[in-house]
């Protein structure tokens, strides 16, 4: 036996089979509910390729999301451990890593322009790309000037948006 589907006016929509689920949708629906006590991360379309096409490593990947984890909410700034900005040896000590393989894993990271080690006195402090990743709504203009000349700034909705606001 068939499943119909009919409108309110009687009209046939669809023929389903019994064991076919029948959900509505209503596009008009805009309303979304809320996740308590949770913050999402924001990748854009450009983004993703980077994952898709294959273009770092599984440890490289692993040691960019633990980098993401660590960025401060609404600045997208600093990479921070507890508050304040990390140098990359204390980066490299706090996720347990060799020093030399965690500086490959940035070297790797700085050639595709998503993060840039910016130096802070003696110290190197990582600043992720806000054309890459965002956190939280705002960001930094001093942030979004050093990474302006990267490839995600340039290829990304993002960027157009914040130079027509600014302009």
């Amino acid at each position: 036996m068939a499943k119909y589907l009919i409108d309110d006016y009687g009209d046939l929509i669809g023929e389903f089979n019994d064991d076919d689920s029948i959900r509505v949708y209503n596009p008009l629906n805009t309303k979304r509910r809320l996740i308590e006590n949770k913050l999402f991360y924001k990748f854009y379309k450009d983004s993703i390729l980077i994952f898709v096409n294959g273009l770092i490593s599984k440890q490289v990947t692993i040691t960019l999301f633990k980098l993401i984890r660590l960025l401060e909410f609404g600045t997208n700034e600093f990479v921070n451990i507890n508050g304040l900005p990390a140098s990359l040896n204390q980066l490299a000590t706090f996720f347990h890593m060799k020093t030399k393989t965690f500086f490959n894993h940035i070297k790797k990271l700085e050639e595709l322009e998503i993060l840039k080690k910016v130096k802070n006195g003696r110290n190197r402090n990582i600043l992720i790309n806000p054309y890459f990743i965002g956190y939280g709504t705002n960001c930094t203009d001093e942030s979004l000037k050093i990474f302006s000349k990267t490839i995600w700034a340039k290829q990304s909705k993002y960027s157009k948006n914040k130079l027509k606001i600014k302009s």
